[in-house]
């Protein structure tokens, strides 16, 4: 009984396995079909015309349902906002690049701006002491989310990149 279960399980995968694949398969073998009735119709030379046809619509049609109809938007909503871990969460990669590499660029800049000397006029000093004020906010939530392995989204500072959905 347990052989058989076995087996119907490594049915049921090959299966999965066929079909998921069978819809990629299916595309590149259809459009090398269609190439190739075409090169026996109207000779080799149309070939490389209608092979660059063939690539531009099917480049033109994917882009067409990603970024006009946006086909698979439920699907990556699923894959990302219902994700916990992928929302809020860092990623290794991404605390070292941010511990490494964006908050010693963001304190040198601040430090650049605090004590170089820049033309004083008032409008470019009150800028200046804007953006000072902006940049220490900003590093300041950088390095607690740092230590907090974490990020901080403010929904009511339009940080939710999704939206309302």
């Amino acid at each position: 009984m347990r052989h058989g279960h076995r087996a119907r399980m490594l049915a049921a995968t090959f299966i999965y396995r066929w079909q998921m694949a069978n819809g990629i398969l299916s595309i590149v073998s259809s459009a090398l079909t269609f190439l190739g009735v075409f090169a026996l119709l109207l000779g080799p030379v149309s070939l490389l015309y209608i092979g660059i046809v063939v690539l531009a619509t099917m480049i033109g049609f994917g882009t067409l349902l990603d970024s006009v109809i946006k086909f698979w938007k439920p699907q990556s909503i699923v894959g990302t906002m219902r994700n916990p871990f992928l929302v809020a969460h860092m990623y290794q990669k991404e605390l070292l690049l941010t511990k490494t590499s964006v908050l010693p660029q963001l304190e040198a800049l601040r430090m650049l701006l605090t004590l170089m000397q820049f033309p004083t006029e008032p409008k470019y000093a009150e800028m200046r002491g804007k953006f000072v004020l902006e940049l220490d906010e900003n590093i300041s939530r950088i390095r607690q989310a740092v230590a907090d392995k974490k990020w901080d989204i403010r929904k009511e500072e339009n940080e939710d990149v999704y939206g309302n959905l």
